[in-house]
């Protein structure tokens, strides 16, 4: 006879901002958690263009999530494996945003908060497509 072992609870193991560059592939940059939204948050410093990736890693797999939301754009969702992949869309340049996930496995809820600033060579606080991209934080 066979025991089942139970596996650990699921729990977030990270967030990361991911974008694809050409011939490179995907690049993730961590997102710090703890930050609330009017603290110091991560910074995303790329062209929003098609959409953007969030990308919640948990410690096992993901089963379901029931929804999935921003405080700023559009947000939609999709799982697989121990990641979660939230794509958000209308982010204008220089905002801040909150990403939440729901019902992750039927009982975890969680959210990530960052901002989107576009690479500024120029100091505008804007952005353009010679514009190069820096990390950084907000204050």
């Amino acid at each position: 006879m066979v025991t089942p072992v139970p596996s650990a609870a699921l729990a977030l193991a990270g967030v990361v901002s991911r974008k694809n560059h050409p011939g490179l592939g995907d690049q993730d940059i961590p997102i710090d958690t703890n930050q609330l939204i009017g603290q110091l948050v991560s910074v995303e410093p790329r062209m929003i263009g098609a959409g953007h990736r969030i990308v919640f890693r948990f410690n096992n797999t993901v089963t379901s999530v029931t929804s999935s939301a921003s405080t700023v754009g559009s947000v939609s969702h999709a799982y697989s494996g121990n990641e979660v992949t939230v794509t958000l869309t209308g982010v204008p340049d220089n905002q801040r945003a909150t990403v939440s996930l729901g019902g992750v496995n039927g009982a975890l809820s969680l959210f990530a908060s960052m901002g989107f600033l576009v690479g500024d060579v120029s100091s505008s606080r804007s952005g353009g497509a010679n514009d190069r991209c820096a990390v950084g934080l907000w204050r």
